[in-house]
């Protein structure tokens, strides 16, 4: 493409005041990008001359081209070494044997493309050089469908004046193959209320230089009425949701990122820290000054090794300053953002702050708790926790075992410790005079734990079962904790002669830490096999009752005699079993490959009698995936982030997380699919759950087909 064109076709853009790109698909070679775009594909400002590569399916992006115009919702790309999500609408124009695209683009979170937004997204459309109308874009198909606003056969729909009016710029851009700009134009239907719109166009020029057609674009220019409408939603959801966080338990920030982190909005029930609002907005009070001296360097800390990360969203946990002096813990959740709400930059930082004192408190009390003890080891007995994973002491009562080494350390005179796998006392050294007291500072210390920490290597690897201290001159001696073939932790004799280990001190301190670890295996043992036995009881109970439940199914769908109410039953039965979320049921039509909607059922199997998304209708020649695997399965499930582009765009007002599709094939194109639409986003489909539903479907499929052969 000529330099000149391709400057015709940035002019464009940069009168469209919304994230636009233009390039050609089968290069990705970028025609024609607007500031916007560059703001969330380039944000740190580089020449951009490919499109970054899209996550789509090469089937979403097929049907794109081959439609003309198609809407992807929450696409996942990759912009420097961070991934973003955003909403497109793909627009195609075929030129010179390959696709043209015009790309209107924004972040997911934006919503630009709902229902709130629409005035303000660009319209397209694009003639042929007879001015016959090629095609339009989703936003301009609506204004023609709800405002009257038309491109073809105008001289029927407006009047004489805007018809001509019309006609003769579109002619002259035609003719004189230069772009018109800027136009304000009436649009008065010949029955109707006119409307203003701005218009753009520019001729659609191939290589030999042929005009082949326009391009054009405009936007709506609202009414006074239009207007303040948008106005007062506007204030009316601020108001919402100010009063919404004003309620919440978190304290929500906006901080500036100058030097002492000012405050530029702060919610009302900030006044439980003892602070007002207003000493925020005044910089009587600032961000900085709440956060406590000593995590300062933590928390700074944070932010610029995240903000380097190019991360959206970080959590951190660090301690704030109420107006009266005392300290709290708060759990931090904060966004980089700026002025446009494109993450990157470091304009400001929106934070969430949660009160979690209490939490903090219960940990540190669990520590120490003989009950936290208790729990921790009853999960490690039931096999909920691998022995390898635990610490010493979530196996050992060390108070008790400090009882016992005690007694034969007064015994034999010997000093003592326990020590857990890095070297650490779990209690203080039993001290003898043969040793003097400055050195057992040392070992409790820090600086004694190397020595400790060495033999605990050697030990477990069974190279030796001391070290020497050179320093101290001490023989240090360790008796291994074996725990399911696993050393936690040594018995640790500190002497100042060399003991053998077949000496009778070693042997019979040997055999005490054995007899300890062998009360505490078959301890776990005796527990796991206790909880062995009760999943199975558990596992038994759960096949009886899904017996019991599948016969029930079963005798209602052959013997009801009224098989629409057998089928509500059915679906009724399910729900209550188990939660499958919304059920839908498409009949095949005269096209085989196209399926309508005939019957939902909400959530708790109750039938919707009045169906208003007539407009869910299937295509699987549109769901060629789909089409794929119903010839090996009657059955698809789909989990969390599998469900195809086409499917998402038809269940899209339904918010479907996790999808399950049935097919129920019968003669003469009679098939039936039922979906099952999920919006929790928690849900999955486990193999259990699946496996009821293959069940469930076969009994299903014994109404369907006793409804098919009375209809006969």
């Amino acid at each position: 493409m000529k330099i000149g064109e391709r400057l015709k076709y940035q002019q464009l853009v940069d009168y469209i005041n919304f994230p636009v790109v233009i390039y050609i698909y089968e290069t990705r070679r970028i025609i024609a990008i607007n500031k916007r775009a560059k703001d969330i594909l380039v944000p740190d400002g580089k020449l951009l001359r490919y499109m970054p590569d899209l996550k789509l399916k090469s089937q979403a992006s097929q049907q794109a081209l081959e439609r003309g115009t198609d809407i992807l919702i929450d696409i996942p790309i990759l912009v420097g070494i961070r991934e973003i999500r955003i909403d497109l609408e793909v627009n195609s124009i075929v030129l010179d044997g390959k696709h043209i695209v015009v790309m209107l683009l924004d972040y997911t979170e934006n919503q630009s493309f709902g229902d709130k937004f629409l005035n303000h997204v660009p319209r397209l459309f694009w003639k042929d050089k007879k001015l016959n109308l090629k095609s339009v874009n989703y936003f301009c198909r609506e204004d023609i469908q709800t405002r009257g606003i038309r491109f073809e056969n105008i001289e029927n729909h407006y009047d004489n004046e805007s018809a001509g009016l019309l006609i003769e710029n579109e002619t002259r851009v035609i003719e004189s193959k230069q772009p018109l700009w800027n136009v304000m134009q009436l649009i008065q239907p010949s029955n109707g209320q006119g409307r203003f719109i701005n218009i753009q166009r520019i001729p659609i020029i191939n290589k030999n230089g042929t005009v082949v057609g326009i391009l054009g674009s405009y936007h709506l220019i609202l009414s006074k009425k239009e207007f303040e409408e948008e106005i007062l939603w506007l204030k009316y959801e601020k108001s919402r949701l100010t009063n919404l966080l004003a309620v919440n338990d978190t304290i929500f920030f906006r901080i500036r990122l100058d030097d002492n982190w000012s405050v530029e909005y702060v919610t009302p029930n900030v006044k439980k820290l003892g602070y007002n609002s207003k000493d925020f907005y005044l910089k009587n009070i600032t961000f900085r000054d709440l956060v406590m001296k000593e995590d300062m360097k933590s928390v700074v800390q944070e932010f610029m090794s995240t903000k380097k990360q190019g991360t959206k969203r970080v959590e951190m946990e660090y301690r704030i300053r109420k107006a009266d002096g005392s300290s709290i813990w708060v759990k931090g959740f904060c966004v980089y953002m700026d002025s446009d709400g494109i993450f990157e930059k470091d304009h400001y930082v929106d934070c969430a702050l949660r009160d979690i004192s209490g939490i903090k408190t219960l940990q540190k009390e669990l520590e120490v708790s003989h009950d936290a003890f208790q729990a921790k080891f009853e999960a490690i007995k039931k096999g909920e926790i691998l022995i390898k994973s635990v610490r010493f002491t979530d196996l050992f009562n060390i108070e008790e075992l400090l009882v016992t080494i005690k007694s034969f350390s007064d015994m034999m005179n010997i000093s003592c410790t326990i020590t857990d796998y890095v070297g650490r006392t779990l209690c203080n050294i039993i001290r003898k005079p043969y040793i003097e007291e400055e050195l057992y500072q040392y070992y409790e210390n820090r600086e004694g734990r190397e020595i400790f920490r060495n033999l605990y290597k050697l030990v477990k690897n069974r190279e030796s079962n001391y070290v020497y201290d050179n320093v101290n001159e001490v023989y240090v001696y360790g008796i291994p904790f074996n725990v399911d073939d696993k050393c936690i932790g040594l018995l640790d004799i500190l002497v100042k002669e060399k003991v053998p280990p077949e000496s009778p001190i070693m042997v019979f301190l040997n055999d005490i830490v054995e007899r300890l670890c062998s009360s505490v295996r078959k301890n776990i043992e005796l527990f796991r096999e206790r909880d062995r036995r009760e999943n199975a009881e558990a596992q038994l109970r759960i096949a009886q009752s899904k017996g019991y439940f599948l016969s029930r199914e079963l005798e209602i769908a052959l013997t009801e005699d009224d098989l629409c109410s057998a089928l509500n039953k059915i679906i009724h039965n399910l729900v209550q079993y188990i939660y499958v979320g919304e059920i839908l049921l498409f009949r095949q039509t005269n096209e085989l490959s196209y399926y309508e909607k005939q019957v939902e059922w909400n959530s708790k199997g109750e039938e919707n009698r009045k169906v208003t998304q007539s407009y869910e209708k299937l295509n699987l020649r549109e769901c060629e995936e789909l089409v794929k695997t119903f010839k090996h399965t009657n059955i698809v499930i789909y989990q969390q982030k599998e469900i195809p582009q086409y499917l998402q765009r038809q269940f899209r007002s339904r918010r479907v997380k996790t999808l399950a599709i049935i097919l129920f094939e019968f003669e003469l194109s009679e098939n039936i699919i039922i979906a099952f639409c999920d919006r929790n986003s928690d849900s999955q489909w486990t193999k259990e759950k699946t496996t009821l539903l293959t069940d469930v479907s076969n009994i299903i499929k014994i109404v369907l087909q006793r409804i098919i052969t009375n209809k006969k």
